[in-house]
């Protein structure tokens, strides 16, 4: 699988270079005010979620955000093992005060992350302004 980083859609400063592990890419920028956002691009299996854990939860002790967004637009495939990172990523979050939002636009990624929010609170935005400052974001089982 190709992937390649994606510019984030508002500027903002690079906080790491883009990270491959097992064909998921992982691009992390900072955007003003105080917003960390990981741009995630290929699959989150059991292969790469260790990958995909590492850099949250690090950027969470590392960086300090009031706001940490997961942009999961570029994710074909999302598992039980992907679940868990985000779950574990968003009570980490939580714990320090940062709220955390992801966003996926895709029926797969969605579905995944809705059936998720059955049992966990998580806030899924379908696009990228939405979880930014300012932005209308609703908790999962509210989207479409």
């Amino acid at each position: 699988m190709a992937a390649s980083a994606h510019q984030l859609d508002a500027p903002a400063t690079p906080l790491s270079t883009p990270r491959l592990g097992h064909g998921l890419l992982l691009h992390t920028r900072w955007a003003p005010p105080s917003v960390a956002v990981v741009k995630v691009a290929g699959e989150v299996d059991m292969l790469t979620a260790p990958t995909l854990a590492a850099c949250l939860l690090a950027g969470l002790a590392r960086w300090t955000p009031r706001r940490l967004v997961v942009d999961l637009r570029r994710v074909g495939f999302l598992s039980v093992a992907g679940l868990g990172v985000l779950i574990e990523a968003n009570e980490q979050a939580g714990a320090r005060h940062v709220e955390l939002r992801l966003v996926a636009d895709t029926r797969t990624v969605r579905r995944a992350l809705m059936l998720a929010a059955a049992t966990h609170p998580l806030v899924v935005c379908a696009t990228l302004a939405a979880a930014l400052p300012g932005g209308i974001a609703r908790p999962t089982g509210l989207g479409r």
